[in-house]
């Protein structure tokens, strides 16, 4: 047997004949960690070929059209019977850890018997069935001969717009973060292709992300067994920083201790503490040097009616709600609450936080949306430093693609873009993102530009 040909970490994009990988006559691949998009079939493969091992790849939303009208399959391999059905299908193969946003068509067709057999377990599948051969299902058979599927397999999983932003690559400009429930990925600054980052399997609800380390590259924190743990940049093993005892839908991580101020706008602080919100209301901060919880302030407001940011430009941060009517703020969480506008009472579970004109204090951000028949429009508007009215930042008018209205939108906000200060990010039908930041101006580039891929 010749040995397999190694496919990893490549970007496969409209190949001529529609294929990203093709494994043909006695050909054996290993097939790994790979962003697929526009392409026919992702993986296509020939009767007679030994097999491959798919592995830890993300096929994203685009591609599968057929030249004869319709949408097919990503992960193919062809039967030796007539015109590619029936008989042999390849020896062996394996399709493990992999995960699909693609729904226009079955994400895994075999059209004939593998020889040995197939395996077929621990993938994400947006379909809403995963093999019956009728309906939305994530894998057709031609036959159930030596084919194994499960375990560990997952329908009705679409991660696309499901995304966390923070710093993974240590370039100071804030990149995308992809769970897809098998594996993390991330797009440097929120304008370039997926990259692998780790073959893990906590999801985006399950993580927090901070500057633990110190070494200027975003951590994930996550609860495992009782214990808080931490991956350095997503990509180094997971490693205890202790048993904090504390749920984490009831902490928020940040910088609590008005000791230790940072006045510098622009800088990657270090995320030095954490604060935890009690039954009774109680608010209590720790370092994350090791479990101290201590008393500061507290509230009856639940922790989605919580939001964290510097409001004061002391590098310490505060915690925003809205008190009598109007937004006030603790001041690092051990202050009474003091009025911040005495004009705005939005619900600030809604509302994005970021410095977009690097003043060193939080600006606060709200997307309103107005939707007809054929178009969407989308509206920013910000409060500067969370004390002036609303005034209108960026808005876009997205016309709704006929067949496309299934795709939806998001937006987000963070620190892209080549100037300092924060930007937003709006994608669109077409899943490109849109970015707007006035902050461009002061290095001469423009405020307004897009992603390179679509996500």
């Amino acid at each position: 047997m010749l040995p397999p040909v190694l496919v990893y970490d490549l970007i496969f994009s409209r190949h001529a004949a529609g294929y990203g990988v093709d494994v043909g006559h006695g050909a054996w691949a290993q097939i790994t960690e790979n962003l697929f998009d526009f392409n026919r079939h992702a993986i296509a493969a020939s009767g007679d070929t030994g097999g491959y091992d798919a592995r830890r790849n993300l096929v994203l939303k685009g591609g599968g059209y057929h030249y004869g009208g319709f949408h097919t399959h990503q992960f193919d391999i062809h039967g030796m019977g007539d015109n590619g059905f029936g008989g042999q299908a390849a020896v062996q193969t394996w399709y493990s850890q992999n995960a699909f946003q693609y729904r226009k068509g079955n994400a895994i067709k075999i059209r004939g018997r593998p020889h040995l057999a197939a395996y077929i377990f621990n993938n994400i599948f947006p379909h809403a069935g995963l093999e019956d051969d009728w309906g939305d299902d994530a894998i057709h058979l031609a036959t159930n001969q030596n084919v194994y599927i499960g375990p560990g397999n997952v329908i009705d999983s679409d991660t696309y717009g499901k995304y966390g932003v923070c710093n993974f690559d240590g370039d100071g400009v804030d990149d995308l973060f992809l769970a897809t429930g098998v594996s993390w990925w991330f797009s440097s600054g929120g304008e370039f292709p997926w990259s692998f980052l780790s073959a893990q399997t906590n999801g985006l609800k399950q993580v927090r992300f901070g500057y633990f380390d110190n070494d200027q590259r975003c951590d994930v924190l996550a609860e495992q067994n009782g214990r808080w743990e931490i991956s350095s940049g997503g990509r180094g093993r997971w490693y205890s920083i202790g048993a904090y005892g504390a749920p984490l839908t009831e902490v928020a991580f940040g910088q609590f201790d008005p000791n230790i101020r940072d006045h510098r706008p622009g800088v990657t602080r270090r995320t030095t503490h954490a604060l935890q919100r009690a039954a009774n209301g109680q608010w209590y901060v720790t370092p994350l040097t090791g479990p101290n919880w201590q008393p500061v302030q507290s509230s009856s407001k639940p922790m989605n009616q919580l939001r964290f940011g510097d409001f004061t430009g002391d590098g310490v941060t505060d915690v925003l709600a809205v008190e009598n009517g109007r937004w006030a703020i603790s001041e690092s969480a051990i202050g009474s609450w003091r009025p911040l506008n005495s004009r705005l009472s939005d619900n600030v579970g809604t509302l994005f936080i970021a410095d977009l004109d690097n003043n060193n204090v939080d600006d606060i951000i709200r997307l309103e949306s107005r939707v007809n028949a054929s178009s969407v429009r989308l509206e920013w508007w910000v409060s500067d430093d969370g004390t002036s009215d609303w005034r209108p930042l960026k808005s876009y008018d997205f016309v709704i693609p006929v067949g496309q209205s299934n795709i939806p939108l998001f937006a987000l906000t963070g620190r892209f873009g080549a100037a300092p200060g924060a930007g937003v990010l709006t994608a669109d039908f077409s899943r490109i993102g849109q970015f707007y930041s006035w902050a461009e101006n002061a290095v001469g580039a423009s405020p307004n530009w897009k992603s390179l891929f679509a996500y």
